[in-house]
Formats: C-alpha cells, structure tokens, sequence
C-alpha cells in the first residue's frame, strides 16, 4: 500500500514537471515572438523613414536628385542642382548649423549622402527633410 501511494506521488511530480516544462516551452515561443515582432516593427519604421526622406528628394521642384549608385538600402545618395558643387558645399556647411552631421557623400563618388545605419529616429529624418525643404526654398534659382 506504502509503496503504491509512493509510486502514484512520483507519478504525479512527473506530471507537474512535464507540465511545467509544457508551460517553460510554450513561454519560450511567445518570447520568439515577440522578438519577431519587435523586429517586424523596427524594419517597418526604417521603411517608413526612407518613405519620408524619398517624398522630399523625388520632389519635383527640388533641387535634389537621387543617385542610384547605391544598392544598398541604408545609404540615401543625392546630389544638388545636378551636383553643383560650390552649392553642395553650401548645403553641408548650413546642415552642419542645425546639427545634422556627415552629409557628404563617399569621397570617390562625390555629392551627399544621408546614412541610416545607426538607427537614425524619425525625428531625425523629420529635421533632416524639414532642412532640406527649407534649404531648398531658399536656394531655388
């Protein structure tokens, strides 16, 4: 008898164990998933930041061009005024006095370039077209 209400109590612990390893496992998955959400999310912002810098440089009257050398979906190549160079310089020297850095383009290639590589925000793509709009305003012949 002794040993029979032993053997059901070992019974039992193992059951709670396979169910609390069920329940570990089942908690597992939704982390993934979450974590896959997470991830979803972000390359949906990172779309959407690209979305809002192309509206501003496929305008038609801006004095942005976009350049297609690059494959890459991180770098934004432009150039201004078809790669008016006194004009480029211009244009990287007032970006550098709202504080939007490291504009110019690779040194073999020339022109501009905006990176997204670091996990820029929006509010920074946000301040980077609001000035470029406004630098376009501005200089528009």
């Amino acid at each position: 008898m002794m040993m029979m209400m032993m053997m059901m109590m070992m019974m039992m612990m193992m059951m709670m164990m396979m169910m609390m390893m069920m329940l570990m496992v089942m908690m597992m998955m939704m982390m993934m998933m979450m974590v896959m959400m997470m991830m979803v999310m972000v390359m949906m912002m990172m779309m959407m930041m690209m979305m809002m810098m192309m509206t501003c440089l496929t305008s038609l009257l801006c004095l942005v061009s976009i350049g297609t050398r690059s494959p890459e979906t991180r770098n934004v190549p432009f150039t201004i005024n078809g790669g008016d160079e006194a004009l480029e310089k211009k244009f990287l020297d007032e970006a550098k006095k709202h504080k939007l850095y490291t504009l110019a383009g690779h040194r073999s290639v020339g022109g501009c370039r905006a990176s997204l590589y670091n996990g820029l925000p929006v509010e920074g793509v946000a301040k980077l077209t609001d000035f470029m709009k406004s630098f376009m305003d501005e200089n528009r012949k």
